[in-house]
């Protein structure tokens, strides 16, 4: 039987797939996507995932998972032992609850603020359109360091790593890749080290450090 195969692209929202595929230890066939060069627009990608987007987990037999919440669901339910997911109703309501104010604040203010080209069909205005959408950024960065300083981020089961917590890792790398100031942010950078020291968290950003 082949192996469920994990379409992503390195460092995008697919990355936090990516990073729970590999702390679940999930049997996965990883495959990156160039965005750049359109490879998630393929008429072979588009017949497995009609949205052009990744990530996409395509479990074989004609059934795809799309969306980085849905995927990260998907591994915390089928690697239990992982403990990605808590099993206290409320964390896991919190957990999906963060999970969910990130993806809105991917469309709504993180892809603005890099591809402003998407937003807007002035040219003329792409500037705006970008600044605006850093200051959005900026805006829920803070409300994040608050927040995971006051330790409202849920953890795993069993001391393990939550998907919550693969989220704000993400926005930690959010930090530095559009330039923010680190030490505005010494929660989301203590959190960020954490994370990226667990031997397969390193492994995994490794590779997509190699593929670029």
């Amino acid at each position: 039987m082949a192996k469920p195969v994990l379409w992503s692209s390195t460092f995008t929202s697919g990355t936090m797939a990516h990073l729970a595929a590999a702390e679940a230890g999930a049997d996965f066939d990883i495959r990156f996507l160039s965005l750049k060069k359109g490879e998630h627009r393929t008429p072979e990608y588009l017949a497995m995932n009609p949205k052009g987007q990744v990530p996409a987990l395509d479990l074989g037999g004609g059934r795809v998972v799309t969306e980085f919440l849905a995927i990260l669901t998907y591994i915390a339910r089928t690697h239990p032992a992982a403990g990605l997911m808590p099993s206290d109703p409320y964390a896991e309501a919190r957990t999906l609850g963060w999970l969910g104010w990130i993806s809105a604040l991917m469309g709504s203010s993180i892809l603005p603020s890099f591809m402003p080209s998407r937003f807007t069909a002035d040219p003329a205005a792409e500037a705006s359109v970008a600044a605006r959408g850093r200051e959005r950024v900026a805006e829920a960065l803070a409300f994040a360091e608050a927040e995971l300083a006051r330790g409202e981020v849920p953890g795993g089961e069993h001391g393990g790593l939550g998907l919550a917590e693969i989220g704000f890792f993400f926005l930690g790398m959010g930090v530095r890749f559009l330039k923010f100031e680190p030490a505005d942010y010494p929660a989301l950078g203590a959190h960020y080290a954490r994370i990226a020291a667990r031997p397969r968290i390193a492994a995994a950003l490794g590779r997509e450090r190699d593929i670029g």
